[in-house]
């Protein structure tokens, strides 16, 4: 399996934490944003390929952060983590190139599949285009 760089915005630690341990424990490198303004400089410093991003965050919400995420690296893959979906957020969410909704409380075996499945359908997309 090939390591791949994940960003993780949630300003609850323990769901971050939580996240940052399963995707580690497959390989995968795997760093914490406790907001979306920070998430946001550190994807102006290092590439990531996936977004792991929290609906609800202090200040810019996840869809704004997702939305400046795919400003600085277009390519970059996201899944929406809430406690509260509902169909208009869902839609709103693909519209802006979110792959999956995730709903709360996470469960570390429901994320690490999530991400599998976004991973592969990004390279069977990258391939398709090449």
């Amino acid at each position: 399996m090939v390591a791949h760089k994940i960003l993780v915005v949630d300003d609850e630690a323990f769901i971050a934490d939580m996240s940052r341990i399963a995707l580690g424990d497959i390989g995968h490198d795997v760093f914490c944003a406790y907001s979306g303004e920070q998430a946001v400089e550190m994807a102006m410093e290092s590439h990531f390929d996936l977004a792991i991003v929290d609906a609800m965050l202090p200040g810019m919400s996840g869809m704004e952060t997702f939305d400046m995420l795919r400003q600085t690296d277009p390519g970059i893959i996201g899944v929406l983590v809430t406690g509260h979906a509902n169909k208009d957020m869902v839609v709103e969410a693909m519209n802006k190139g979110i792959s999956r909704v995730l709903e709360k409380p996470l469960e570390a075996k429901e994320l690490v599949k999530v991400v599998r499945e976004a991973l592969s359908l990004a390279r069977l997309r990258e391939e398709k285009i090449a």
